[in-house]
């Protein structure tokens, strides 16, 4: 696991350096869910939190395919602690 954890850090280093928001947008989506699968609810919450920051940046319309998804992180993690 440690090295699969290496690998997402890489990854997230990676896509932030290229600047590419969306991207890093969809990727922290993703690392949430895989976060929360593994029983890690403070690391999928720290996914959501700076998915959440980066978003706004992004003007994207509300049913935009990223904001979906974010929504969609944002409801499974917010039902599992309520």
């Amino acid at each position: 696991m440690d090295a699969a954890s290496s690998k997402i850090d890489q990854a997230r280093e990676l896509l932030h350096a290229t600047e590419r928001r969306r991207e890093v947008l969809s990727f922290l989506c993703i690392e949430g869910r895989v976060a929360f699968l593994r029983g890690d609810p403070v690391s999928a919450l720290n996914s959501l939190a700076e998915a959440e920051k980066l978003v706004g940046s992004l003007r994207l319309p509300p049913k935009a395919g990223l904001r979906v998804e974010l929504d969609d992180l944002r409801l499974l993690l917010t039902s599992e602690q309520g």
